[in-house]
């Protein structure tokens, strides 16, 4: 027997990452009575940042597009988004071999990396980016738009699709979103946050809290509905009633919270979505062994090495956090102490040194880094089919962006929805004359 809360909400939301976060403030702002309920007693999610000895250190590498929708949100929000530009000058390694990362015409023609004629073919491929149509190439694999190309030009465009998708799966991943991220990272860039992204919910929170959305501690163990949303019930016991539920978790953990019958949609869409893992490894360094290799990718091999220190407030002076990640193949196992010494010997080779420098290490050998790989069979909608006021919000959700884009867009397309769903119930159109 479930208890009532004293206190209905217009909108109940379910986990405070940064997209519940975001959700939470754009609903409170537009005057709606939202309750963000978080199961843990920590907000942010994978947003979260540990500080500790003047040093900050993300789980796993992030970087802010720029150009990017949760880049824009944020802006018009106004909060703050402090940090520098992530660098493009650096290295790159194949074959055990070193060379300049190639970022431009000049070092396009320098490098070792490439053969005379497929210098001019990367040459023409990046001269045409800005005009490349990705709404051209939806549908179509990554391996399978590449196909053509020289194999050395397709190697490197494919290292620096995955330095900007995070993904390393090119016969599952969408052509289209591939290119869409890519022309997005070249033209925009990246940015490193001081202090890591914890700024980022921060400032959230603040905001939330300002725009006077109820905070509530609870794991929801079920979404009340019939075919209309109802509520959410606590773990407790308690009922939290609601007009609209937005729920921003994993689509396994979504489709639990229905009952069999209206959470079977969400159970497939969890069993056809492929998760973008990497094996990460974050370091605090009392000081950098070589500051001529700010950012070093693998050419052959799926790994990338990147101070992001340089470009944001993230150590003491004097001090470095360097992020190495190995980009994962869904489709392989490979076991976490391989992926571990892989990483370390990469350290080994263009930060010689580094292991008497740590004062912080984790190893995390298979972070999500996103619950949903941009395949061509595309993502869920934000609204619940079947169940009126019931939407997501995630990484996994909508059509726009990846990554934190996509999970902020996402919040922002479930916000618009709930608004409009409000002013169509509120004013409804006028009945058509017979």
């Amino acid at each position: 027997m479930s208890s009532l809360s004293p206190t209905s909400f217009t909108v109940v939301i379910v986990g405070a990452g940064l997209s519940g976060l975001t959700a939470a403030t754009l609903l409170a702002r537009a005057g709606l009575r939202v309750c963000l309920v978080e199961r843990s007693g920590q907000l942010g999610g994978r947003a979260i940042t540990r500080h500790q000895d003047g040093y900050s250190l993300n789980l796993g590498p992030h970087a802010l597009y720029r150009g990017g929708h949760a880049y824009r949100i944020l802006r018009e929000l106004d909060l703050p988004i402090h940090g520098g530009l992530a660098t493009t000058q650096g290295l790159a390694e194949l074959d055990s071999v070193q060379h300049r990362l190639p970022t431009g015409p000049g070092s396009l023609l320098a490098t070792r990396l490439l053969t005379p004629a497929s210098k001019v073919e990367a040459l023409r491929f990046f001269a045409t980016l800005p005009l490349a149509s990705p709404q051209a190439l939806e549908g179509q694999t990554v391996s399978d738009w590449l196909a053509p190309m020289r194999p050395d030009v397709r190697r490197l465009i494919l290292t620096f699709i995955r330095l900007s998708t995070y993904a390393n799966a090119p016969d599952r991943q969408d052509a289209g979103a591939a290119l869409r991220q890519l022309k997005m990272a070249v033209r925009s860039g990246t940015v490193y946050l001081d202090d890591g992204w914890q700024s980022l919910v921060t400032a959230l929170t603040s905001a939330a809290e300002a725009a006077g959305v109820t905070f509530r501690t609870g794991s929801v163990t079920r979404v009340l509905h019939e075919r209309q949303v109802q509520g959410v019930v606590l773990a407790t016991g308690e009922t939290i009633p609601a007009e609209h539920v937005l729920l921003t978790l994993p689509p396994d953990q979504s489709a639990r919270l229905l009952d069999e019958g209206a959470g079977a949609p969400l159970k497939r869409w969890s069993e056809r979505l492929i998760p973008v893992k990497a094996a990460c490894m974050d370091l605090a360094l009392r000081h950098l062994p070589n500051p001529k290799a700010p950012i070093v990718l693998g050419i052959d091999l799926p790994w990338y090495l990147s101070v992001h220190s340089l470009s944001a407030r993230l150590a003491p002076p004097g001090g470095a956090v360097v992020h190495a990640a190995w980009y994962l193949d869904p489709e392989a196992e490979v076991p976490a102490a391989e992926l571990e010494n892989a990483l370390e010997t990469a350290l080994d080779r263009f930060q010689p040194g580094w292991r008497d420098a740590v004062v912080q290490r984790r190893f995390m050998p298979r972070l999500t880094v996103t619950h949903a790989l941009d395949t061509p069979e595309g993502r869920p909608e934000a609204e619940v089919p079947g169940i009126a006021g019931l939407y997501l919000v995630g990484d996994w959700v909508g059509p726009d962006g990846m990554l934190a884009d996509a999970a902020l867009a996402s919040a922002e397309r479930a916000a618009r929805l709930i608004q409009a769903a409000r002013k169509a119930a509120i004013h409804p159109a006028p009945a058509a004359l017979s």
